[in-house]
């Protein structure tokens, strides 16, 4: 298909067959930078600025479903929340908590 593509758009079809195979991975894997890296020891790195964006776009549509079904996100991947809150004092958080927090405990999130 990414060979269609590249004769249909007058790019290299060696180049867009590289990119599709890229996403497609990147999509049912999950693992964008692992993919990347993939791609620049298969196909040089003649390519990598087209690697990024195809597997980059893919990434960001495959959801939070792949081929994994173990796999677990650390992180939201809708996007960061950039809300600015007022921090609180160590007693401030344990009032709202009703419970003992130990100080170094108050250093993770």
């Amino acid at each position: 298909m990414g060979a269609a593509f590249g004769n249909f758009l007058g790019f290299e079809p060696s180049l867009c067959a590289a990119c599709g195979m890229l996403a497609l991975f990147a999509g049912v894997t999950n693992c964008p930078v692992a993919t990347i890296f993939m791609g620049f020891e298969l196909f040089g790195f003649e390519g990598m600025k087209y690697f990024a964006l195809a597997v980059s776009v893919s990434f960001a549509l495959s959801g939070y479903y792949g081929l994994y079904s173990s796999q677990k996100f650390t992180y939201s991947r809708r996007g960061l929340n950039l809300s600015i809150e007022r921090p609180i004092s160590l007693s401030q958080q344990r009032a709202s908590e009703g419970r003992r927090i130990l100080p170094w405990k108050a250093l993770y999130f």
